[in-house]
């Protein structure tokens, strides 16, 4: 389910939708113009010769480029259910080299937890 505020924002009206843009341009511009207040003033002045610029290019872009539309998937409803993990415990009855007899595998309930099995007895 979709906020109302987020619905409210995916078909707003062109001049909204223009407006809204235009005020979040602004917003990082403000935040670069501090961002630069240190530093030689004529980088303010270039920023904001590039804001005027995006201002005027921003309504043509907005109305003369096709919308992107991104369909989004609902979540699922219940994620499935985790396989169950049984725990096993071998042992090898000696190191017979590459010839040795097949391990010996414990159920899980007859392995004690406490002490992890000797792979040498």
């Amino acid at each position: 389910m979709k906020p109302i505020w987020l619905e409210a924002l995916i078909d707003l009206p062109p001049v909204l939708d223009i407006a809204l843009k235009m005020t979040a341009f602004l917003a990082l511009a403000w935040a670069a113009h501090f961002a630069l207040r240190r530093r030689n003033p004529r980088w303010r002045v270039l920023l904001w010769r590039a804001v005027a610029l995006g201002l005027m290019a921003l309504p043509l872009l907005a109305l003369g480029l096709p919308r992107i539309r991104v369909p989004v998937v609902p979540p699922a409803e219940e994620p499935p259910p985790a396989m169950p993990v049984t725990r096993v415990a071998v042992s090898y009855g000696g190191y017979g080299g590459p010839f040795a007899a097949a391990p010996t595998v414990l159920p899980a309930a007859e392995w004690d937890y406490r002490e992890p099995p000797m792979p040498f007895a």
